[in-house]
């Protein structure tokens, strides 16, 4: 009998396929929340035990969006922003390219607790090079852009929780 290879192409193909899937699978979750891409995520920021605040944010979880963010924008919603989701927490640096918005950062451990704010304003007409970046002062898994002062307004501080569930 001859071993025939055309056999295995489909349950290689299977098992390669499910391999992507469960490396990549959680680049767009959080805890038990899985985040469709027609999906939104709604912020709950809890201080004290009370809520202090919502947004409504708009998701970046592939490369692609979280390197597009914000930019080219001239307006954001009072209530709305974007997170960013990464697969692990590391410092993260942002910048303003193209953002014409001015912004409060908000970085959040892996935890969903507020390491850093970090006020960011637009920078036109600045090559790459001379960008001010922004940095997280440790570990992020979380970055949440918001119109600028709306953690000042809200009362929002370092060691802030934030709760996060997807809204269709």
């Amino acid at each position: 009998m001859e071993f025939s290879y055309e056999y295995l192409t489909l349950p290689v193909l299977l098992v390669i396929l499910f391999g992507i899937v469960s490396i990549h699978g959680d680049e767009r979750s959080f805890g038990d929340t899985n985040i469709s891409d027609s999906s939104r995520v709604n912020a709950s920021f809890i201080l004290d035990n009370e809520e202090v605040a919502e947004l409504s944010l708009e998701t970046a979880t592939t490369p692609e969006e979280r390197a597009i963010g914000l930019m080219n924008r001239t307006s954001l919603e009072e209530d709305e922003g974007m997170i960013f989701i990464y697969d692990e927490a590391k410092e993260r640096s942002f910048w303003m390219k193209n953002t014409y918005i001015p912004l409060d950062m908000i970085f959040l451990t892996a935890e969903r607790t507020v390491r850093t704010i970090k006020q960011a304003d637009p920078e036109p007409n600045v090559s790459d090079e001379d960008l001010k970046t922004y940095t997280s002062e440790g570990p992020a898994k979380y970055v949440i852009e918001a119109n600028q002062n709306f953690t000042d307004e809200k009362g929002i501080i370092e060691g802030t929780k934030v709760k996060l569930e997807t809204s269709k």
